[in-house]
């Protein structure tokens, strides 16, 4: 690594400056022309984070909030209605801090129930959320119910989190933490129950053969369970969130979701995946 090179204010301030000619010549590309005139009218100072969000944080912030509140209010006059200064701060901080109120959603969802359609399942709480801050009251899962519906923890849950995050956000976390342990114990719970159904469903098999904990390719431990049937070998690997996949082999053929679809697996692999379902 090469030592840092002494730069005065002067040429520092010269270089930043120079952001903006490139800014201008690349006036095709998106957001060019707004960032060569922060650079032009903040220069260097811009590297000061404190700065960098005085000038360009908040007067971005600044717009968003005017945009958000005349959408607002627009949607007020075509459907007639009034919001309380409440739904407002609430519609505001949802719309202001979505992407990070998406991500604390998607995070326990992924660890939870895996990723099939957890973006799905974390837009759908999000619109529940909004609907619940124009109505005053929760909706629930099974009001909409479908793949993007989460399959664990209940609606109240889920949203009381959701709330709690534009809160912590402003720094008050007492909330947060406390719905968030809420919906956590659900989870853990229900993950818990579902494995020791599982367990307890492979264990009975008759062609069970014992099982024993590993750590797969990505580092992640899983429970595997092993099965024989004559020339018929199947693995079921558990993961800690209860999720599982499968390898069977056939004569030594490994079958997959082709031999599936064309009636080939046996019917004692079938009915040992539909009792963990």
């Amino acid at each position: 690594m090469s030592e840092n090179v002494k730069v005065t204010r002067e040429q520092l301030a010269e270089v930043i400056g120079g952001l903006a000619d490139a800014f201008r010549r690349e006036a095709e590309m998106e957001h060019a022309e707004t960032c060569a005139k922060y650079i032009e009218e903040h220069g260097e100072t811009l590297l000061n984070p404190e700065h960098f969000h005085l000038f360009v944080t908040y007067d971005s912030e600044q717009m968003q909030e005017v945009l958000i509140s005349n959408l607002l209010r627009t949607e007020q006059l075509a459907k007639e209605v009034g919001y309380t200064k409440e739904q407002m701060y609430a519609l505001e901080s949802l719309y202001l801090n979505y992407k990070t109120i998406e991500a604390q959603l998607k995070t326990l969802i992924l660890k939870y129930e895996g990723h099939g359609c957890s973006t799905d399942k974390t837009r759908h709480i999000l619109r529940m959320y909004r609907q619940s801050i124009i109505t005053g009251k929760y909706p629930t899962f099974e009001d909409h119910k479908g793949y993007w519906t989460p399959e664990m923890g209940t609606s109240e849950a889920w949203l009381d989190f959701t709330k709690s995050v534009p809160s912590f956000l402003s720094g008050y976390v007492d909330d947060y933490f406390e719905k968030r342990a809420i919906l956590v114990a659900q989870l853990e719970k229900e993950v818990s129950d579902m494995k020791e159904k599982q367990h307890e469903a492979m264990t009975n098999s008759p062609y069970y053969l014992g099982n024993e904990q590993k750590t797969n390719q990505f580092d992640k431990v899983e429970q595997v369970y092993a099965f024989a049937n004559e020339k018929e070998l199947l693995t079921i690997h558990q993961k800690e969130n209860g999720e599982w996949g499968y390898i069977l082999l056939v004569d030594g053929k490994r079958y997959g979701y082709k031999e599936k679809d064309e009636g080939l697996f046996p019917q004692w692999v079938l009915n040992l995946f539909e009792s963990l379902r």
